[in-house]
This record gives structure tokens, sequence and C-alpha cells, in this order.
């Protein structure tokens, strides 16, 4: 008795079985969401979600970021490194990091490293 053997039969059964495994696997996550669900179901780990806002630092009556470099959102390259000073809520203040600025008072965040956006 001889038995005909087409691989090309085994290659579509597994393509077939691969594709019912990757839907069943990969359930419709909740809209705004998906990229997340792709990074998870690629084995992906992702971070913790950010603690409550009522749990976090702030709001200060005077706040010095420094050595920040500033993106003014009109297309020039980032200037800095800069210091952004914010009281009451308003940002009072745009400086070089070369220039002196009263901290005293101030919550001082160290942005080396990191960058302001408009908005």
């Amino acid at each position: 008795m001889s038995m005909n053997f087409d691989p090309r039969a085994v290659l579509r059964a597994g393509a077939v079985a691969t594709a019912l495994w990757a839907t069943a696997a990969y359930a419709a996550p909740e809209p705004g969401e998906e990229g997340a669900a792709r990074a998870r179901f690629a084995g992906i780990e992702l971070p913790a979600p950010a603690p409550d806002r009522a749990s976090g630092a702030g709001p200060y009556d005077k706040l010095v970021i420094q050595n920040v470099m500033l993106v003014d959102g009109e297309g020039s390259p980032p200037r800095g490194p800069m210091q952004i000073v914010v009281e009451d809520d308003r940002i009072t203040a745009i400086l070089p990091a070369s220039r002196q600025v009263d901290t005293s008072g101030a919550e001082l965040l160290d942005a080396d490293g990191m960058y302001a956006l408009p908005g």
C-alpha cells in the first residue's frame, strides 16, 4: 500500500493551525488599547500604569525645572539647556541654565536629558 505525501498540504495545515491559535489568543482589545494588546501578545512586558494623580507630589508655589532642552513647536531646533520657572501654575521665566535663578523656597527638578514641549 503506497501513500502519497504532499508537503504543501502539511504546510497549509500548519499555517491554518497557527492562524487559528493566533486568533484565539488575541482577543479584541478595548478601543485605544490596541497597541498595548499587540505588545503583550508579542511577549513585550509593559511598564506599570502611572500612579493616581492624587498620590504625586505638588502642586508647588514655585517650581524650577533645570537643565531641560526646550522645544518651541515652531520647527526650530531644541534650545538648551534651559531653566523654566513656574510660579502659581504659570511660567514666569525661561532662562539659559547658565543664568542664576532665585531658588529659595522652590522645588527643584533636574531635567537633564529631558525635553519640554508646548502644551
